[in-house]
């Protein structure tokens, strides 16, 4: 029987707390449509959105050297912008542990919120994107801005 192995999903010369601006996409898990929803009106959060929300707002208080840029949520997957200032070894810290906290405390919350404690919120990991010239970082936030509108021509084509 054949060994299925996931597929690696980081850099592994890169080091993920250096200074660096990081593109991440987070998907719910199976995908499922809980954090935002699309109406005529477009994108538009749920509860479940508005826990992240609120917890993307918090992150800064808990971390140093970052700079929490952007953020769109989506049905069924987010895109943030994460800008590492400073070396974050000196707090150990590193993305990952970053990209940790925001799921795992948005999941908690979520779970209360929906009764389902324990539950599976995001996929297991994340993608990302390093941001290597200064034009990275605007093609970064060009595609969030475009996100929610390409997705809304997607289920409201005559809208």
């Amino acid at each position: 029987m054949p060994l299925h192995h996931r597929k690696q999903l980081r850099l592994h010369s890169h080091d993920y707390a250096a200074p660096g601006d990081y593109f991440i996409t987070a998907n719910a898990h199976r995908r499922q449509h809980l954090f935002a929803f699309d109406s005529a009106h477009g994108i538009q959060l749920t509860p479940t959105g508005h826990i992240i929300q609120r917890t993307w707002d918090g992150l800064p208080h808990h971390y140093h050297g970052i700079e929490f840029d952007a953020i769109v949520i989506m049905p069924n997957h987010i895109h943030c912008i994460i800008r590492i200032t400073t070396h974050l070894s000196q707090w150990n810290h590193t993305l990952f542990d970053v990209i940790g906290s925001l799921k795992s405390f948005a999941a908690r919350e979520i779970n209360i919120l929906r009764h389902t404690p324990g539950a599976p919120v995001w996929q297991r990991s994340y993608y990302d994107r390093i941001g290597r010239v200064p034009a990275d970082l605007d093609g970064f936030r060009i595609y969030m801005a475009q996100n929610p509108i390409r997705w809304h021509q997607r289920h409201w084509p005559n809208s």
